[in-house]
């Protein structure tokens, strides 16, 4: 069923009103100045963990440049080292090389007189074979192709004899001076304080053709 309101009185117009619970401006505003008085808190705060981590930050990098640094620093002296231990065995290796020279000198010159050895041992093999008895040779020099003989002997003909002998054997041969007697060549005769009559020759044998 309908109700239908013929004559309608004139309503008033309701305004309606908010009414906030338990908030008042001073309310509001109290809350707005704890709320500002927080964040004046906070940002100290905010600036010390700031602070804080920046500082652990840098202090990380420090630590680790320092590390790094004292890598370098261990790095530096190995090599330090190790170029020091590198010019020493250098200079032993120099010394070693030294060494070397010194010896190959001395084997070619060991080498030399062998050689030298081997080929003026069959000459003088060859001159003192050829003594006859009562010759005796005061010296025998060698150089190079000729072999200067000296000595003396009571008979003048054992040294002509030994002179024909080993004369042989070298392709020239000749009488040289003495040197206590330059004025004299060939065989010279003396007299000992004894009385004695002896008799010195030299002479010299050139390029030995072997036997």
């Amino acid at each position: 069923m309908i109700n239908i309101d013929l004559n309608p009185k004139k309503r008033k117009k309701t305004t309606k009103k908010f009414h906030f619970k338990g908030l008042s401006l001073t309310s509001i505003k109290d809350n707005l100045q704890l709320r500002e008085d927080l964040v004046l808190y906070l940002i100290p705060f905010v600036t010390l963990l700031s602070t804080l981590g920046l500082y652990l930050y840098i202090d990380s990098k420090y630590t680790a440049l320092e590390e790094e640094r004292k890598s370098l620093e261990n790095q530096i002296n190995t090599y330090k080292s190790l170029q020091a231990n590198a010019n020493k065995i250098k200079k032993e290796f120099e010394k070693i090389l030294e060494e070397e020279k010194k010896i190959q000198l001395k084997l070619k010159i060991f080498e030399s007189l062998t050689s030298q050895k081997k080929s003026l041992t069959p000459i003088l093999n060859t001159v003192v074979t050829k003594i006859p008895d009562g010759v005796w040779l005061e010296s025998v020099e060698l150089d190079g192709n000729i072999c200067r003989v000296t000595g003396s002997s009571l008979n003048s003909q054992h040294i002509i004899n030994f002179y024909k002998n080993v004369s042989l054997y070298f392709e020239g041969a000749n009488f040289g001076k003495l040197k206590d007697k330059q004025e004299v060549q060939g065989i010279v005769r003396q007299v000992s304080l004894s009385g004695t009559v002896y008799y010195r020759f030299s002479f010299e044998l050139l390029k030995y053709k072997g036997l």
